[in-house]
């Protein structure tokens, strides 16, 4: 019996990626069970739990995660189902980096399979996989549209091409949020390849496989935009009401002007509740009430306000096109404001306060016991909450490790998977930067497993180029 067990570990160890999938789910499951809790944001986890439950489509979030709680947790009366399969997606986001870091920039099992099991066991990581929040989706699909990306540098196949768009694709339906990095990063991969592959390319070649990606994720996505706002008159977009969110990025700029011929009454701005012209109010002017958005909805209803809500934007930014940069600077700043940045992670934790008829919902459709919920303390929220100096570091590290691993891979053979994480990280900071109307931690879920994939880069390139100085030995020739 002792030999057959110490058989099958050695038979493990000569697969270090299954030995690795086998320790990262065994602390998954040990996690599972030290700290079970369910989490739940208000208002967005009610909102996919009301839609999964009435079989209705949620229309400024997720719809796709809200048929997943239908399937995993609702039907089956339970939420540990979904909990079980978010930490899976977990382990599949790990084992996705170990796959980059090893194939692509050829880093070592061991230390590839340690920043694989950082990433796991990572506090956001864990603290979103007990959220009934698409984060976890959103990263999984994010990471494997890179991992792609990857496989398309060193195949060169139009195959993987198909995946970097339906991973892409799946990322944004779970994540709006991430379509910008999702968007550009399509091109990239057969952009790459031809600036810093290795051999040359016949230019027939790059162009059709350059034609082939943007018309495949033009079509792909001009499909999916339909179906937000199927059964409505709403135009084609991401989330139904995406006119309202783009005018609440850019509130603080709106003039009086700029809501001209749209159907608002003379004065409009100045019934609405004080600091619009404060960046740091765009949330409320987005949800509460007398806010911006609630006022122009109530005006002139949820079709037409949204169209509105577009143009008054767009005017917005033709006025002044750097609008975007300078308030997405100062929420960026924003993070280093302890005063800010309290209050902020108290949001992502989702500590405010259920009322009665939430919890017995909850109790009653999941057999859920809601008790001491939202303030129950738990390790994995402990984990998080201590995060915040961490996740801001990844937030303002990630482009200077980028280009720091860019730097290192430049004249090596390493130079065109290099150049596509750097593009992609700083793809990923911008988006951030322009599109977050506010500090939001859970925004940043994506920045870690950047880092660590950085990180690893880094650690497998300095030994090479080490070698590369190595002097020869006493009686050698040094050939260049």
């Amino acid at each position: 019996m002792e030999g057959g067990i110490a058989s099958r570990v050695w038979n493990l160890r000569r697969h270090p990626g299954l030995l690795l999938a086998v320790v990262i789910v065994a602390a998954k499951l040990a996690m599972l069970a030290v700290d079970p809790v369910t989490r739940f944001f208000l208002g967005d986890s009610g909102i996919y739990v009301h839609a999964a439950l009435t079989d209705t489509m949620p229309r400024d979030r997720s719809f796709l995660y809200a048929s997943l709680i239908d399937v995993v947790a609702a039907r089956p009366r339970t939420l540990g189902w979904l909990l079980m399969l978010q930490s899976l997606a977990g382990v599949a986001v790990a084992l996705l980096a170990w796959t980059i870091l090893r194939r692509s920039f050829a880093l070592g099992a061991l230390p590839a399979g340690a920043i694989a099991l950082v990433i796991a066991l990572g506090p956001e990581q864990l603290f979103y996989e007990r959220m009934i929040m698409a984060e976890c989706w959103g990263l999984l699909g994010f990471s494997a549209m890179l991992a792609c990306g990857f496989a398309y540098l060193h195949r060169g196949h139009a195959g993987w091409l198909g995946g970097v768009i339906a991973c892409g694709l799946f990322t944004v339906a779970f994540r709006t949020n991430l379509a910008p990095v999702v968007l550009g990063f399509s091109v990239l991969p057969v952009v790459v390849h031809a600036v810093a592959g290795a051999g040359r390319w016949r230019s027939w070649r790059f162009a059709a496989h350059l034609a082939l990606v943007i018309v495949a994720t033009t079509v792909a996505h001009a499909e999916y935009r339909k179906l937000p706002v199927r059964g409505t008159d709403g135009k084609p977009d991401y989330i139904a009401h995406a006119g309202y969110f783009r005018l609440g990025l850019v509130a603080p700029h709106v003039r009086e002007d700029d809501l001209a011929g749209l159907g608002l009454p003379e004065g409009f701005l100045s019934r609405l509740r004080g600091g619009l012209d404060d960046p740091r109010e765009r949330e409320n002017h987005l949800w509460r009430n007398n806010g911006l958005i609630p006022t122009i909805r109530g005006t002139l209803g949820d079709v037409q306000g949204d169209r509105a809500s577009r143009k008054i934007a767009a005017r917005v930014i033709r006025r002044d096109p750097t609008i975007l940069v300078t308030l997405g600077v100062a929420t960026l700043f924003d993070y280093l404001d302890p005063a800010v940045t309290g209050e902020r992670l108290r949001d992502d934790l989702g500590l405010y306060r259920f009322d009665d008829g939430f919890r017995a919902w909850i109790a009653e459709n999941f057999n859920h016991d809601m008790s001491g919920m939202p303030e129950r303390p738990s390790v994995v929220m402990s984990a998080f909450s201590a995060s915040r100096p961490w996740l801001t570091f990844c937030l303002f590290a990630l482009v200077p490790l980028a280009l720091v691993v860019l730097a290192a891979a430049w004249r090596g053979t390493r130079r065109d998977t290099a150049l596509l994480y750097a593009l992609t990280a700083c793809g990923l900071f911008a988006g951030h930067v322009l599109f977050s109307h506010i500090v939001s931690y859970r925004y940043l879920h994506a920045f870690p497993w950047m880092i660590g994939i950085g990180l690893g880069a880094l650690c497998a390139m300095l030994p090479a180029r080490s070698r590369q100085h190595v002097p020869p030995a006493s009686g050698q020739v040094a050939h260049p």
